[in-house]
Order: C-alpha cells, then structure tokens, then sequence
C-alpha cells in the first residue's frame, strides 16, 4: 500500500531517530578498510569475483519479488505502453 505524507515522515522520523544501524556501518567501513588494506589485485579483484555474482544473484531475486507482487502487471503495462496524447500537450514539454 501506498504511504501519505505523514505516514512516510513518521517512517523516516523513526529510522533517522534510531541508531540502530550504525554498528552495520561500521562493519561496512571495517570491510571496505580490509579490501583496500591488500590493494587492487589482492583485494578488490579478488573480493569482485564474489561481490558481482552476488550482485546478480540478488537482483535476479529481487526481479522474480516485484514480478509477483499484486498488481505488477499493472504497473508494467502502466510503465512500457506509451500515451500518445501527451506528447501534444505544452506541459508535458515545460515539466521535460
């Protein structure tokens, strides 16, 4: 479901209040800190051989939970079926 105003600024009023999630960023900061430690050909080429599959892997699954989410088809055809009549119409071009 959609979220208004104020519910959207009662959601981020609760994540920026929160610090809950600076220990995952120093955890990032740590990793970062290591792969850069052992350079470019230890480090980083190697931590990309993992990382980018990664990536993939969980894009593809992403992919497949929007797909089957109600009302994506929707949305599909919402985003990819062009309106013509728009292109007519001078706001269409001011708001470009």
């Amino acid at each position: 479901s959609a979220l208004t105003a104020t519910d959207s600024g009662a959601y981020f009023g609760e994540i920026a209040g929160s610090f809950g999630s600076v220990p995952w960023h120093f955890l990032a900061l740590a990793i970062v800190l290591i792969v850069s430690l052992f350079g470019i050909s230890s480090g980083i080429e190697k931590i990309n051989k993992v990382m980018m599959p990664a990536f993939y892997v969980l894009f593809l699954i992403l992919l497949v939970r929007v797909c089957t989410l109600d009302g994506a088809m929707d949305g599909f055809k919402y985003l990819c079926i062009p309106k013509w009549e728009f292109l007519s119409q001078p706001k269409t071009w001011i708001y470009a």
